[in-house]
């Protein structure tokens, strides 16, 4: 069929102001987007990988192809020629929270939760969105949600309330394997006072 189809082709001309969204990672860890460089974080990257890039709102998403993961979120520079040097821990911490809104789709329960831990939680906040990518493998979002709703109720925006309720709504058993033994016996603990203090608000029987 292409042999047939060959004397009806046409050339198509070079466009030298095409650009596509793909880049790969240089072996320096960055990569070159609109004539500015982009540092990227080595713990989130490999050389050589490569990387569709989105623009949304001012900032770049730069999602890995293998497995659509988003691996950097920073701001884009501002003119051609920048040198754009992103903070590891910083860069981690947005590459997080992003994963985490997109998730859920910035749902109302989400972002309270979320300001919460921003408010109280301020030096480890990278840890606690990092806890909800790994719940999120295994339980629900709407599951999640509703933790977040508790821990929002109750006022305590961190990981430990947000596991003890998945554990006393949904049982140990999906979690055990997420969690180290310290965590885990941590949180069964709290589980077991929120059953104990659910069962207290219960009405007795006459």
């Amino acid at each position: 069929m292409f042999l047939e189809e060959i004397p009806h082709l046409q050339k198509v001309h070079y466009r030298s102001g095409y650009q596509n969204n793909f880049r790969s990672v240089s072996a320096k860890f960055d990569i070159t987007w609109d004539g500015s460089r982009y540092q990227l974080d080595k713990s989130l990257v490999n050389i050589k990988d490569t990387l569709r890039i989105e623009e949304e709102n001012g900032a770049l998403l730069m999602y890995r192809v293998s497995d659509e993961k988003l691996v950097h979120h920073c701001q884009k520079a501002e003119h051609p020629g920048e040198k754009i040097n992103t903070v590891p821990s910083v860069a981690d911490r947005a590459v997080s929270l992003t994963s985490v809104q997109r998730m859920f789709s910035n749902s109302k329960a989400v972002c309270q939760y979320v300001e919460g831990i921003d408010k109280h939680c301020t030096r480890y906040k990278t840890a606690h969105y990092k806890w909800i990518l790994k719940l999120a493998k295994c339980c629900a979002l709407d599951e999640l949600e509703e933790a977040m709703e508790h821990c929002i109720a109750v006022e305590q925006f961190n990981s430990h309330e947000l596991i003890a309720f998945l554990i006393y709504r949904h049982g140990e058993a999906r979690l055990r394997k997420s969690l180290g033994n310290y965590m885990f016996y941590q949180c069964k603990q709290r589980a077991k006072e929120l059953e104990q203090e659910a069962t207290a608000c219960q009405p007795s029987e006459k």
